[in-house]
């Protein structure tokens, strides 16, 4: 399939496809959380611990998820994304769409955080305007907000309970010595994102921070940088 081809076909990406395109694998899993906590599947405890309730999967991202979860609070969002950065289920999806003529098949790291970031090709800068333009139907979460996060980042939750349950580190005293609280799967609260305030960039922006949502650098992820 030619790029022009894929362009033209667009309606045969999914969610988690148009999630990579956006963002990249750090930004599939956010989309997939979005939809699995909306959908009363993930639940995130006060500590900033995600756990799954539901084991009901309706795409191989979704596994990917709740697999890494599983049913007792110890991952934090920060963990789960660098724990599903190279699994199969997410790789995948950039691997087609570097077939497709979408990505270049080089990724680069933001100083977000180290988000891991795709590089669009023209035809991808442009397939990504025109899902924006004109999002498809959501056929893997209807009834979440998950296809307007793939697009356009976790600020479109409407949700803003929600969102900072899932994406933003508990409020802990702050102390002036080195020693921190970690959470049972060993992440710093203090240190989500290091080398960034908080909240970061939505897609297409210079973001820094915990959330960062698919920030990036340029125009549609693909332009200039900072």
């Amino acid at each position: 399939m030619t790029a022009t081809t894929a362009f033209r076909a667009l309606d045969r990406y999914d969610l988690y496809d148009i999630a990579y395109l956006a963002g990249g694998p750090h930004h599939v899993v956010d989309t997939a959380l979005v939809a699995l906590a909306e959908s009363g599947r993930v639940r995130a405890q006060a500590t900033g611990e995600l756990h799954a309730t539901d084991v009901r999967r309706r795409s191989p991202v979704e596994a990917a998820v709740l697999d890494a979860l599983g049913p007792r609070p110890r991952r934090s969002v920060t963990t789960l994304r660098w724990r599903l950065e190279s699994d199969e289920r997410i790789t995948g999806l950039g691997d087609r769409l570097v077939a497709d003529g979408l990505l270049t098949g080089r990724r680069r790291r933001l100083f977000t955080g180290g988000r891991p970031r795709p590089r669009l090709t023209p035809e991808g800068r442009r397939a990504l305007r025109a899902l924006r333009s004109d999002p498809p139907a959501d056929r893997v979460a209807p009834g979440t907000s998950a296809l307007l996060v793939a697009l356009t980042g976790i600020r479109a939750m409407p949700d803003d309970a929600l969102r900072a349950a899932l994406f933003e580190p508990p409020t802990l005293p702050h102390r002036s010595g080195i020693r921190q609280w970690r959470g049972p799967d060993g992440y710093v609260p203090g240190l989500w994102g290091a080398g960034g305030g908080a909240g970061g960039g939505d897609i297409g922006g210079c973001g820094a921070g915990w959330g960062g949502d698919a920030g990036g650098c340029g125009a549609d992820g693909g332009g200039a940088g900072c």
